[in-house]
């Protein structure tokens, strides 16, 4: 019967350690992407206009084709984000990499594309590192009262 108290505690302690580590697993990618978007030097910012907006049934998401020009050339490439306030012929801001200007991403002009990664990923780890470690903290404290009162030996 100890051997199965043992067991069920240490699935409990690992349960714990699992929820801990992809919560900060999140939150550490979500710092990650922000930095990635917001702070590399790789990054240059430019006008595009969307060419385009087409559902692909095979990935289930749009795509939108967006025009723009760098150093006098234009391009088009794939933005694989789409917004309800996006039309034909819209002009928005856009990120290129400067060392592959094919690879294109939003500019967030307003704080509610920062908020969103944060959000998913900071916010869900967040939740889960607190689940992870309220599962550790209680799980000692039960056992903490339990030997308190001799019930076992841990």
């Amino acid at each position: 019967m100890k051997d199965l108290i043992k067991e069920k505690r240490k699935s409990e302690y690992f349960t714990g350690l699992l929820f801990t580590g992809a919560g900060l697993l999140f939150i550490i990618i979500g710092i990650i992407i922000v930095c990635k978007l917001y702070y590399s030097d790789n990054i240059v910012y430019t006008k595009g206009t969307i060419k385009d907006i087409i559902y692909d049934t095979d990935n289930n998401q749009y795509k939108t084709y967006i025009s723009y020009e760098v150093n006098g050339e234009r391009y088009q490439s794939i933005l694989n984000f789409s917004s309800a306030k996006f039309y034909e012929g819209k002009t928005i801001n856009i990120g290129y990499d400067k060392n592959n200007v094919q690879e294109i991403w939003p500019k967030f002009s307003d704080l509610s594309g920062l908020i969103m990664i944060l959000f998913l990923t900071v916010g869900i780890g967040g939740i889960g590192s607190t689940v992870g470690l309220y599962t550790i903290v209680s799980m000692r404290r039960k056992n903490d009262h339990k030997k308190q009162k001799g019930e076992y030996d841990v």
